[in-house]
């Protein structure tokens, strides 16, 4: 990939937008390896896991660190942690997938009594959930990121705006 320089002083925004644009559009993700050249590409997975929503994969990842969590305590950890970088469910989405989950046998809940409240309802992940979310994760083939970005976008529309606001 050529490397765009600043070369006309008077038309940095435009140089800008140029730069972002080829780092964005020339980048080709399915391109990229994780092995080196003395060590050989692993064999194609035969393996199977099930057809599921992104936010049951991620559900699953979460219940896949050993606990027994809530649909509640889902949702906050998600929102303190995988929703900087993917995403951030609502706790129906959560209850929802949980309940697809435990209709698969990939995961299991129990009610827990709680003294002057009522009942939790706590989930683990099976072994055949963390079997197939182990697959899932080593076999499955990786999406393009998707990137809505305001700013990107501001600076893609960049010829529009006035030079102190971009």
């Amino acid at each position: 990939m050529p490397i765009t320089t600043v070369q006309n002083a008077s038309k940095p925004r435009e140089t800008l937008i140029r730069l972002l644009c080829t780092l964005l559009f020339t980048a080709n993700l399915r391109k990229v390896k994780c092995y080196s050249p003395t060590m050989p590409a692993p064999p194609e997975s035969t393996e199977q896991y099930p057809k599921l929503s992104a936010t049951a994969w991620a559900v699953l990842g979460m219940l896949s660190f050993g606990e027994q969590l809530t649909g509640s305590d889902l949702r906050r950890w998600a929102s303190n942690s995988i929703s900087y970088f993917y995403w951030s469910p609502s706790v129906r989405q959560i209850y929802s997938e949980l309940k697809k989950l435990e209709s698969l046998n990939l995961a299991t809940s129990q009610s827990i009594p709680e003294p002057r409240n009522k009942n939790r309802r706590v989930y683990e992940i099976t072994e055949d959930g963390l079997a197939n979310v182990r697959t899932w994760a080593n076999n499955a083939p990786v999406e393009l990121p998707i990137l809505k970005n305001g700013v990107m976008l501001r600076l893609w529309i960049g010829h529009l705006g006035e030079p102190c606001r971009v």
